[in-house]
C-alpha cells in the first residue's frame, strides 16, 4: 500500500507538498486533531513560540507512531 505523489509538469515541484496525493481504496486514514505545545497534563511546554511549535510536531509524530504510521505517511496538515 503506498501513496503515490502527484506533480505534473508545468507546476511547481515543492519538496513541502505535492499537487495531488492518490491513497489506495483500501487505504487506512487517520484523522489527528490539532496539536498544542503541552505536555501530557496539558501544561505548556515553552513560552516561545519555536519550543512549542517543536512540541507539537513532537506531538503528531507520536500519535502517528501510535496508530503504525510514519512521519513519511503524513500526507496533509492544515
Amino acid at each position: 500500500m503506498s501513496i503515490e505523489h502527484i506533480n505534473p509538469a508545468g507546476l511547481l515541484k515543492s519538496p513541502a507538498f505535492s499537487q495531488g496525493i492518490v491513497v489506495p481504496a483500501n487505504a487506512r486514514l487517520l484523522f489527528i486533531g490539532g496539536q498544542n505545545g503541552v505536555d501530557d497534563t496539558g501544561k505548556l511546554v515553552a513560552s516561545d513560540i519555536g519550543g512549542q511549535t517543536a512540541r507539537a510536531v513532537d506531538n503528531l509524530i507520536k500519535v502517528l507512531e501510535t496508530a503504525g504510521g510514519r512521519l513519511e505517511d503524513l500526507v496533509r496538515l492544515g
